[in-house]
Formats: C-alpha cells, structure tokens, sequence
C-alpha cells in the first residue's frame, strides 16, 4: 500500500542498519551464519537484536526490491526471506517445508490467524509462515460525534449523510466530507467491501467476482453525484485542495473523513494525530485485511538452513516481538508494530499493542471481524498498481466510457514487457 516503497533514504538507512547488525561479523558466510533477503527496514533492528543475544549463529542482511521475486533470478539463494509478494503459486518449487518447526511446536502453529497460515499452506505442507498485516480505516476529527456512536467500525454507508452535510459545495466549493475517488486505495478497499475477491484462478492467473466490482464502481459514481455535486465538481477540489496530506486538511476543516491504514495513520505527526480519531473500514461487520501481507520462507536450496530456523525460532515467539514492539517505541523507531503492522501472533496484536500504542485501546479486531484476503498471483502487486487502479479511476471520473476489467485486464496482458 506504499508505506515500504524503495528509495534512495530508505536504502542508505537500511545499509547504516545492516553495517551496525553485522558489525562483528565475518565478511564471508559461515556455517552459523544465514543470510536474509527483505526490503522491510524494521529486520535491521530485528537482525541486531537477534545478534547481540545469539552466541550460536549469526544474521546477515541484505536489502532487495523484490526479495521474492530475485530468488528465481539469482544463482546463489539467501537462507531466509521475508516479502510481501511470494504467495502465488509455485511456492513449493522455490521455499522448502517448515513443518519441522511446526510439528515440535519450536513454533506453536496455535498462536498464528489460521487464515494467514493457510495462505502459506501448500499440497499438505507449510511453505511460508505469515509476519505482519495492516488494516484499513476512516480517520475524521477527535471530536466529531459519529452516527450511532460507533467505537469501532465505520461503513462508507455510515459516513455518507455526515459527509453530504459537512459539504459547502457553492461554485468555488470550500468544504468536502469525504469522497472515495480521493483514493485508489480506497476504492480498492471499496471493491473488496462488495465482494470483488481478487485471487488466483485455477490457471493459476487473476480471478474475480466481476458482478460485486461493477456494484462497487456503481457506488463510487452514484456517491459522487448524489453527495458531491459530480465527478467533476469532485476533480476541482481534487486539485485545488488535496495537495496537502489528508491528516492536514481534517485538521483545517477543509474535509471531514479521509482514507487511511493504521501504518499511516501511526505515522503521522504527534501534534497532528492528538486531534484526530480513526475507525476500521467494514461492511457487515467485517473489515478487509489488506493484501500486502509479510511472509517468510526459506528457500529449498538455501546453505545454512540452521542458522535460519534459529531466527524463525526466535522471531515467532511472543516474547520476542514483545520486546521487538518496546525496542522500536524505546528507541522511537518510526514504523509500526511488527514489520510495519500488526503481528500474525494474535497473543502479540491481543496483549502487547494496545501497551505500545495507546491509540489501539479497545481497537483490536477480533478474528472474526477480520475478512481474510485469498492467494495472489505472484504478479499481483504489477496488476493491482498498472492495470487494476488505473481502470477504477477511469471507470469513476465520470467521462470515460464504460469498460469491463476484463477487457481492460486482457489488454495490459498483452502489452506487459
């Protein structure tokens, strides 16, 4: 969702990172040493940690852009990799089982969401075992008083009056509540809200409920006009307000909602956050868990398998990420909870968050409150960015012609690279 995007800070910090992990360690892999792919920034902290209390076996880091995707690409395999887009098929061809880690419970399988371990579950085997997630959420004014008074949830449905009231929408419009066109993300959101349930089909390419997506963009256009004054009227506030981030417009009474994931929201300014106040993004009751979610696996061929295992051993402990969580708030780290999102160890999201983030007090979803994406196929990060955000902006503005997905699918099949 493009909070752990690549760039030239995030690569110089990383290899600061990496060179204070590693100091002390040798130059050339040893058999107690295991080398691990990520481009998440927060195992640099976690390779240190592991580090400095391990006399047995060492880590050694290595950044990549698309640490899942070079293991195919590359001669020499890392020992551990943890990516966000490796859980297409074809994973049992790439990472080996860790059913061994699993069947003496050195981790317990009991204390992961069973549906994030099943994403990682293959022909009867354990392939990748689930890190992080993230959630996505409305935030609006501390002191706005929501309808029905709801603590936890909000629905689009729920903010539409609020929003059309809130609006001043004269010929130069000054005020807008909320529009979901201000967003990819969040009609993307929308989508899976209705239904659309982007997965791996059974040849192994993208599948969907095409019906629920056309409901979904019904909705976005149908909220522009009836609450907005049009997509066009929309588009000149775009660009004549929504240059600042959303946080600062809510703040100047410029719009009252705006869409956000609880890794941005964490993130924004402490000065500016005391005056703001978010809810889950559901429907029915269930909120969507974003698709980027952290996985680890090792690679089949990878040379110091021990030395990984130990890591997974250590870092799927309870205790471990608790004082992974109190390391990061001590040292004022700027990321949130474990590799940027909740754990995958409910007992950790349950217990440790809510003490580490007190703007999680009473906000932790159940597990059944939280609806599961399916697998992916592996280039699904290329079609959600280039083919599928795309296509919700143009099938919403309010001009272009109407076009199903699957046409407009088909064609940036054919003209990929």
């Amino acid at each position: 969702m493009g909070h752990l995007r690549a760039s030239a800070t995030f690569i110089l910090t990383l290899s600061v990172s990496v060179a204070i992990a590693c100091s002390g360690c040798t130059l050339f892999r040893g058999n107690g040493t295991a080398e691990l792919w990520t481009n998440s920034p927060e195992f640099a902290a976690y390779v240190e940690s592991f580090n400095a209390q391990n006399e047995d076996y060492r880590i050694e880091l290595v950044y990549k852009p698309s640490p899942g995707a070079s293991i195919r690409r590359e001669n020499t395999p890392p020992d551990i990799v943890f990516s966000r887009s490796f859980t297409g098929t074809g994973i049992e061809t790439d990472f080996m089982p860790l059913d061994r880690l699993m069947d003496n419970e050195r981790i317990d399988p009991g204390l992961f969401y069973p549906e994030l371990l099943n994403r990682g579950y293959r022909k009867g085997k354990q392939y990748l075992l689930p890190v992080s997630f993230t959630l996505p959420a409305l935030m609006f004014p501390s002191d706005l008083e929501l309808p029905d008074g709801n603590t936890f949830f909000l629905s689009y449905e729920s903010i539409r009056e609020p929003a059309r009231t809130f609006n001043k929408l004269d010929e130069s419009p000054l005020r807008m509540g909320f529009s979901p066109r201000w967003s990819t993300d969040s009609m993307y959101v929308n989508a899976l809200l209705f239904g659309a349930d982007f997965r791996t089909g059974e040849n192994g390419t993208l599948a969907w409920n095409d019906n629920e997506l056309q409901m979904s963009i019904a909705y976005i256009r149908d909220w522009s006009d009836s609450v907005n004054g049009g997509a066009e009227t929309e588009d000149y506030f775009t660009s004549r307000y929504l240059y600042d981030p959303g946080f600062s417009l809510i703040n100047r009474g410029v719009i009252l909602f705006h869409y956000t994931d609880i890794t941005s929201f964490d993130a924004i300014p402490a000065n500016a956050q005391q005056k703001l106040d978010f809810r889950w993004i559901a429907r029915d009751f269930k909120i969507p868990v974003l698709d980027d979610i952290l996985y680890a696996g090792v690679p089949r061929y990878a040379r110091n398998r021990k030395a990984a295992f130990a890591f997974l051993e250590w870092f799927f402990d309870p205790d471990t990420q608790k004082k992974l969580l109190a390391e990061t708030r001590f040292k004022r780290i700027r990321t949130f909870g474990i590799a940027g999102g909740f754990s995958s160890l409910r007992t950790v999201n349950d217990r440790y968050f809510p003490q580490q983030y007190p703007i999680l007090v009473g906000k932790i979803p159940s597990p059944i409150s939280l609806s599961f994406p399916g697998i992916m196929p592996l280039e699904w990060t290329d079609i959600r960015q280039s083919a599928l955000g795309p296509w919700l902006n143009r099938q919403t503005d309010g001009s272009s012609p109407p076009q199903s997905f699957r046409n407009a699918f088909s064609t940036w099949m054919l003209q990929r690279p």
